[in-house]
């Protein structure tokens, strides 16, 4: 099971591979660092996060929409 995919696995790998720190994560989704923390240890985000996520994270409206559906997948939705 360590290589399954999760939202909290996406989002600790993003912060390492942009090397934020949790409150840069935050600010750039929109979101508090207590969030992002969270998230990352394994609380299920609601929809409105995994849509702050995706529009903080993706580039343009596409992809942000992609990552929208991908983040929800990941998070079980």
């Amino acid at each position: 099971m360590p290589n399954t995919i999760t939202i909290a696995r996406w989002l600790a790998e993003r912060c390492k591979m942009e090397r934020l720190s949790l409150r840069q994560a935050g600010a750039k989704a929109g979101l508090s660092h207590t969030t992002v923390r969270h998230i990352i240890n394994g609380s299920q985000p609601s929809l409105e996060t995994i849509k702050k996520l995706a529009h903080g994270f993706g580039v343009g409206r596409n992809q942000r929409l992609a990552l929208e559906n991908s983040l929800l997948l990941l998070a079980g939705y």
